[in-house]
């Protein structure tokens, strides 16, 4: 997976993390394998237990939207499929 781009989204979003977080991380799933997912969110220090799958993406939720937004994170945006493979969902103040 060539992800460059979404790799530094990510680095400042975590840098961040008290001013953002990532609600969840989902793969294109014409683009990307379930493994490559796996070893994509492992390498980054993603979580991998809650998850579910969709007709055309994998989704691995890190944050519940409900407790983010009791946290005070209200906002919401969506980065889409970069590079065809992946999507950022995070939630700031």
């Amino acid at each position: 997976m060539r992800l460059n781009y979404i790799n530094v989204i990510i680095y400042i979003i975590k840098e961040m993390s008290d001013q953002f977080k990532i609600q969840s991380v989902n793969f294109n799933k014409t683009k990307v394998t379930l493994d490559d997912c796996f070893n994509y969110l492992c390498e980054y220090g993603f979580k991998v237990k809650n998850s579910y799958e969709t007709e055309t993406e994998y989704c691995f939720i890190q944050y519940n939207p409900t407790y983010l937004r009791v946290k005070g994170f209200s906002k919401k945006v969506i980065h889409d499929f970069i590079d065809g493979e992946i999507k950022l969902v995070y939630m700031y103040c």
